[in-house]
């Protein structure tokens, strides 16, 4: 996810005026994100594809942090976890299939 998000960037309208580093962002203007780039500033923090963290207990939720979060992850671990007690993966011509024998 962190290697391929999609989408690969995002667009939004500013709602206040506020600073984007050296830049001055008024209300109204559209901001482009490059989710992509911005997720290998820090593999690690996956966050980033998710609008922010909302359960940070010292900041607080980020406008467009995704309620979803904490559900999407549990269901991907969910998938993840049955996949792997299935059987032995292999692999197969493609790099992006995975074989599986039951």
């Amino acid at each position: 996810m962190v290697g391929r998000p999609v989408p690969g960037m995002v667009w939004r309208t500013a709602r206040k005026p506020h600073r984007i580093g050296a830049v001055e962002v008024q209300q109204g203007d559209t901001v482009i994100v490059g989710i992509a780039s911005a997720t290998q500033q820090d593999p690690r923090n996956h966050t980033l594809m998710f609008g922010g963290d909302r359960r940070d207990a010292v900041l607080p939720a980020p406008l467009h942090a995704c309620p979803g979060y904490a559900m999407a992850m549990g269901v991907m671990l969910g998938v993840a976890a049955a996949v792997l007690e299935a059987g032995t993966l292999r692999f197969t011509g493609s790099p992006t299939v995975l074989g599986l024998q039951v």
